[in-house]
């Protein structure tokens, strides 16, 4: 997670350049980094629960970028979503945003 660490911190530094009047491209790039950092966490997240260590590297670069802006995912109950249910429609949407 120490990558996806270093590109967050390298998109507030972007956000934060000039002030209180940042470029349009710094902000654009502090976006753009952002999404790497999600992008970045999600995987590794991912792979270091995978129960083979061998596979691990192999299968980080399996994602795709379309396909997990394009995920869907559906509440067992779409009126009453459990917590995590709900939290987990939000990531996808939010990502979805980012990218």
């Amino acid at each position: 997670m120490a990558y996806a660490d270093d590109l967050l911190k390298d998109a507030r530094h972007l956000a934060k350049r000039g002030g209180g009047h940042p470029k349009q491209s710094s902000l654009r790039r502090a976006v753009s980094t952002a999404y790497y950092a999600a992008f970045h966490l999600l995987v590794a997240d991912f792979v270091a629960n995978w129960r083979t260590p061998g596979q691990r590297a192999r299968l980080g670069r399996m994602f795709e970028h379309r396909r997990m802006s394009g995920a869907v995912f559906e509440a067992g109950n779409k009126r009453n979503p459990t917590p995590i249910e709900a939290d987990i429609k939000t990531l996808i949407e939010k990502f979805a945003q980012l990218q």
